[in-house]
């Protein structure tokens, strides 16, 4: 939601759509919060009012890719934004025709926001990559060698090119697709994968171009050694011991599953000198953190440990 844009056209002698006028505006804060349809509303307000003086008592028809906005003339909410814009271009005689957005290039052009644009400084370096003299004679070879051209691919001014949405790319043979790559990453100064393939998709096609492109990037050994890895760092790792004195390092821990040799106690909770392998066990009938407690009660009723090791049991 940056702008908004539309294109004039008439018929010519040919009985071909001709532009004759081209009108852009920016949205303001408030408008920019407009919804979809609201916004394609307002840039056919906004159009007609910029050439009212070619329009007014002129029939004449609107073709927008936003099919919601055919029903325009049928709005009936008293209140709504919408039915004051359907009043204000109830003035004019006009038709409103839906065309696809693939097919309505030129009004989207003019909407969209100038950044995303491609400098011309630019795309004449990334064209100038590669002679056009180069190219046909090597688009000449693949064609004698049986090289898969792919489909929608046409001949003009003897170069292989695909058109589509009325920009035309050059289609770039097996061999040349190396060395194009590899030139262009280290002419604008070693870009990335994703910003060499927005770039380069603008003038030059061919299958598989962004994998190409991604495989040389992730094989670079400048563009590797200099990547700042957004790992998260691993922690050191790290031990525990070994103990050099008696009661140094107490471990502790539970052992289950005695309830059947006719006991009623079923777990011995041991405690062990990891200097000396004196241990002390009690048993228990259950492994409360009571038990633990008596556990290693028995174990200061000789020396204060300095430090009692057990695992995550919730008991301890």
């Amino acid at each position: 939601k940056v702008g908004i844009g539309a294109v004039l056209k008439q018929k010519g002698e040919d009985n071909k759509l001709h532009p004759i006028a081209y009108f852009s505006k920016k949205l303001l804060s408030y408008q920019q919060n407009y919804s979809i349809t609201e916004i394609e509303c307002l840039a056919i307000v906004e159009a007609l009012d910029f050439w009212h003086h070619y329009l007014y008592g002129k029939e004449f028809t609107v073709i927008t890719d936003h099919n919601a906005l055919r029903w325009l003339k049928s709005v009936k909410k008293p209140n709504s934004r919408l039915f004051n814009w359907s009043l204000k271009l109830s003035q004019y005689s006009f038709d409103i025709k839906y065309q696809s957005g693939k097919t309505n290039v030129e009004a989207d052009c003019l909407s969209r926001s100038p950044i995303d644009r491609i400098e011309n400084d630019s795309h004449i370096k990334i064209v100038n990559l590669i002679s056009k003299q180069d190219l046909i004679i090597e688009q000449n070879n693949a064609i004698e060698n049986k090289e898969a051209i792919p489909k929608r691919c046409k001949k003009e001014n003897d170069l292989i090119v695909r058109v589509k949405n009325n920009f035309h790319k050059a289609f770039i043979p097996e061999k040349l697709r190396k060395n194009l790559i590899e030139k262009f990453h280290l002419d604008f100064g070693h870009l990335g994968a994703g910003k060499m393939q927005k770039l380069m998709s603008t003038c030059y096609f061919w299958p598989n171009l962004s994998k190409n492109i991604s495989t040389f990037v992730n094989c670079c050994k400048v563009c590797q050694s200099n990547k700042l890895s957004r790992r998260k760092t691993l922690g050191s790792l790290s031990q525990i011991g070994p103990a050099k004195e008696p009661f140094e390092i107490i471990s502790i821990d539970t052992i289950g599953g005695f309830s059947g040799y006719n006991s009623s106690k079923q777990y011995i909770h041991v405690a062990i000198d990891n200097f000396t392998r004196f241990a002390w066990c009690i048993a228990s009938k259950t492994q409360s953190a009571k038990d633990f407690i008596n556990l290693i009660k028995s174990v200061s009723s000789i020396n204060k440990p300095k430090l009692i090791v057990a695992d995550r049991y919730t008991g301890i």
